[in-house]
């Protein structure tokens, strides 16, 4: 089942809702103008709903006397938000801000991981990702459906407009056996075989660069298609997780991610130190 993106929606809410505001115009004297429901207009500027029509958009614009910038900008928002994307079967009882984190991907083109703790959601193994989910006895039909998800979202690094990612991990995370040592071992292949591609870069930060901002946290900065330069984080932590949009605490989780990058061994070294981790745990 295909769904539209409720991000760019959200987008194009907020979009209408600034040129009305610009207008001088209530809500409620708009819908008057167009003979529809006040809430209705609220639905459109929420993006909780999609004008389905573009004479419905060209209405409201004219209403507006949107500049021809603003226009501009509507009609492309209209578009894209008209596309569809391959609906992804969420675990019942999933955050509501991680169903926005994967709502919002498919607008992504680019994706920065600091991984603290453990491998990234995309780059785990089936048996790594169901040792991580049997933590806590959890029951069987959940882990399933937890891992289903995982490796669906996966296939957003394939294709001809593949996601770029780019990872910082911990050496904790190269170094810490999850589920078994052969579990880790191949886990740990699947991770330079990945590298292989031209879209995907592994980073260690190695135990020596001491302490860093964001190590008590797991950080994925998105960035998206449109508007150009946006960007919108997910962080997550031991007492929960967080969808942040506010472009402040956007800038701030960045920069750790940025500061660590620094830190971090080149893809070379990594590649060397994975690599001869792998060796270690066939050797077990």
């Amino acid at each position: 089942m295909a769904v539209q993106t409720p991000r760019l929606k959200r987008i194009l809410g907020k979009l209408l809702h600034d040129l009305r505001e610009t207008a001088g115009l209530s809500a409620k004297e708009v819908a008057e103008s167009l003979g529809v429901e006040p809430s209705t207009i609220s639905r459109y500027e929420s993006g909780e709903n999609r004008i389905q029509m573009r004479v419905g958009l060209d209405h409201l614009l004219d209403l507006y006397k949107a500049s021809a910038e603003g226009r501009h900008d509507a009609y492309e928002l209209w578009v894209l938000t008209g596309k569809r994307t391959r609906k992804l079967d969420i675990p019942d009882g999933t955050s509501v801000d991680f169903r926005k984190l994967v709502s919002s991907e498919p607008d992504a083109h680019f994706v920065q991981h600091l991984a603290t703790k453990t491998m990234p959601a995309r780059t785990q193994t089936d048996p790594y990702a169901r040792a991580l989910h049997a933590l806590g006895a959890r029951p069987p039909e959940a882990i399933e459906a937890s891992v289903k998800l995982r490796l669906a979202r996966q296939k957003q690094l394939e294709g001809p407009q593949p996601l770029r990612m780019e990872s910082v991990l911990d050496e904790c995370v190269i170094y810490r056996t999850v589920g078994s040592p052969m579990i880790m071992a191949e886990q740990l292949e699947y991770l330079l075989k990945l590298a292989e591609r031209d879209h995907i870069e592994h980073r260690v930060l190695p135990f020596g660069a001491g302490a860093y901002e964001g190590m008590m946290s797991t950080i994925s900065v998105y960035h998206y298609r449109y508007p150009i330069g946006s960007r919108t984080v997910y962080l997550e932590r031991d007492g929960g997780s967080s969808f942040v949009e506010n472009e402040p605490d956007v800038q701030r989780y960045s920069a750790w991610y940025n500061a660590a990058l620094a830190l971090s061994l080149t893809a070379k070294a990594s590649a060397e130190l994975i690599r001869n981790r792998a060796k270690e745990l066939r050797k077990l």
